[in-house]
């Protein structure tokens, strides 16, 4: 049975070398000077992010609760839990999750809390 993926396959090889090519040529042409970068005109100081004065304020609940479930997914992840067990362990908990969050919406929209 044919299933397309040497097809597929050609395709994303093709368009990958495609684009390697004009990238490469654009590349050229901005060195050469020929053509002028497309971020020539941008001021690099506004985009700069320091992270020295966030790094100083304590983690919220809702980062802290984040990054322990984040911890726990990338350990069960390492761990080699097989997937029928991690879906029975996360999919609690992410549609949990979901439902807290569309209640918080709920209840922000109902006290006008934010922008919206």
């Amino acid at each position: 049975m044919f299933s397309g993926f040497l097809f597929r396959f050609l395709l994303l090889c093709t368009a990958d070398f495609i684009i390697i090519l004009y990238l490469l040529r654009y590349a050229r042409g901005v060195r050469s000077g020929k053509i002028q970068s497309i971020t020539a005109d941008l001021d690099f100081d506004k985009l700069r992010v320091y992270y020295s004065e966030e790094m100083k304020e304590p983690l919220t609940k809702g980062q802290s609760i984040s990054l322990l479930f984040f911890i726990v997914i990338f350990i069960c992840a390492i761990a080699g839990i097989p997937l029928k067990k991690w879906w029975k362990f996360v999919t609690p908990l992410i549609m949990m999750l979901f439902l807290l969050c569309i209640i918080a919406l709920i209840v922000a929209t109902k006290i006008h809390y934010g922008p919206f």
